[in-house]
């Protein structure tokens, strides 16, 4: 899929953004050789004034402050959205897009200077695709993340947490950029939602229309980015973060690591090993007779672990998002014909990246122990997780061992707390029972650690 002669200048545009330090965003201006049919009932003076209503939701001037609006403002707002969704002139955008609901003013002015306008302005030689706003965390996710949200009286709270965010939304920007330009890439500069033109493979009473299937298919490949929900978040700053899984897969170490939030003390233990294949499955005596043992202390850069701690606390905050705007050139001669409303069938579009997984995949287990309580838990995928949060954790795990210091750790572990569950393998590849009996013996290689504190006396 291509945006005509777009990609280029929005790479430099980037570039220039890159060198200069702060963050551009540059919206692609649909400017058609030839204009475009608009849809039936949509007059030029229809669109004159649907435009000047456009402008009219935020008609503020460049550098003025932003006004929050109070919540009869706001319905007001948000009841003007809903019947421009109803014009004639946007009637290709209401096929596959519903109006933006808005909880809070700031949403409003982020979806325009993400390029709503732009959306709702477009010529009809474009298919808009619109942003789209990180998805309302549901009452699980709101109670999971209740310990690490600021309340309204802790007016310095969530600065240290507010630069974890920022460092992890710039990682799911790039992701969503190397994903963009590899479906261009393969492509070779053909727009590959061509095929999608030819409704004859559509079952079903009523089909789309070229334009309907094409432009399902556009939607469907527009890039998802991912944001963290707007609250104030606290970021963990003592406790011990415990890792127990399995790195690896036909060469693998089962492993239990320790840090430190406060200190960056690191304590591991690994049981090194390969699979055995016999057959269609796998010689478990044989794996266990390859374990090699490695036990040892050393010191981590504490913020890099309180930053680990905090994204894997914080894995529910962290929904799809689509934070611009994106524009694609109709293909010469595809009509944009639509079917009459009472027929259309809906065609499913994703709301979110897509779901993969591999066999090479584990699941590790994390807990956040404070002074033998313990204060969060879960699992996240390694390595290369489709979840963009679970994926940035896995390469801030990567940054973090990198620096490890051997030898001795700033603090000694408490006891006890190497104990726990550890993730989860195929069972394929290795039998539970014996992955308990593992991270046990893993757990009391730890305890039995003779201690090697920095700096402490003989």
């Amino acid at each position: 899929m291509r945006l005509a002669s777009l990609p280029l200048a929005i790479t430099s545009v980037a570039l220039t953004a890159a060198c200069a330090g702060r963050p551009v965003v540059s919206f692609p201006t649909p400017s058609p050789a030839a204009p475009a049919q608009p849809p039936p009932g949509c007059t030029p003076e229809l669109k004159k004034t649907l435009h000047r209503r456009i402008f009219n939701l935020d008609p503020r001037g460049p550098g003025t402050p932003e006004p929050k609006l109070t919540p009869p403002e706001l319905s007001v707002v948000q009841a003007e959205l809903r019947d421009l969704y109803r014009s004639p002139c946007l009637a290709p955008l209401a096929r596959f897009f519903d109006a933006p609901e808005l909880a809070r003013s700031e949403e409003l002015y982020q979806l325009i200077r993400q390029g709503l306008r732009k959306v709702l302005t477009a010529d009809h030689a474009w298919l808009a695709v619109p942003p789209v706003l990180p998805r309302p965390l549901d009452k699980a996710a709101r109670r999971e993340l209740e310990p690490w949200l600021c309340t309204p009286d802790e007016t310095a709270c969530g600065s240290r947490a507010a630069s974890y965010i920022a460092r992890a939304e710039a990682s799911f920007d790039r992701a969503e950029r190397e994903q963009r330009y590899f479906r261009e890439s393969r492509t070779a500069g053909n727009d590959i939602c061509n095929g999608a033109q030819d409704t004859r493979w559509y079952e079903g009473k009523s089909k789309p229309t070229p334009f309907e299937a094409w432009a399902s298919c556009v939607i469907a490949e527009a890039g998802w980015t991912h944001r963290y929900a707007p609250l104030r978040y606290r970021a963990p700053e003592r406790g011990w973060l415990l890792l127990r899984g399995r790195r690896g897969h036909y060469s693998f170490a089962d492993e239990v690591r320790a840090y430190d939030l406060q200190t960056g003390a690191a304590y591991v233990a690994r049981s090194e090993s390969e699979l055995v294949l016999e057959g269609i499955g796998v010689d478990q005596d044989a794996v266990d007779a390859k374990r090699k043992l490695e036990v040892f202390a050393a010191s981590a850069v504490p913020d890099q672990v309180r930053e680990l701690a905090f994204v894997l606390v914080t894995l529910a905050a962290v929904t799809p998002a689509r934070s611009e705007a994106h524009f694609e050139r109709l293909p010469q001669g595809l009509a944009l014909i639509l079917t009459p409303r009472e027929q259309w069938s809906a065609v499913p579009l994703p709301a979110g990246p897509v779901e993969w997984s591999s066999s090479a995949q584990t699941e590790i287990a994390f807990t956040l122990v404070e002074g033998g309580k313990v204060l969060a838990q879960g699992e996240f995928t390694w390595p290369d997780s489709w979840k963009a949060a679970e994926d940035h954790a896995d390469a801030l795990i990567v940054v973090l061992e990198a620096g490890l210091e051997r030898g001795c750790a700033p603090a000694p572990l408490p006891r006890g707390i190497a104990i726990g569950t550890p993730g989860r393998v195929s069972p394929i590849d290795a039998d539970p029972n014996r992955q308990r009996d593992v991270f046990h013996d893993l757990a009391q290689a730890l305890e039995k650690l003779p201690p090697n504190v920095c700096g402490a006396k003989s």
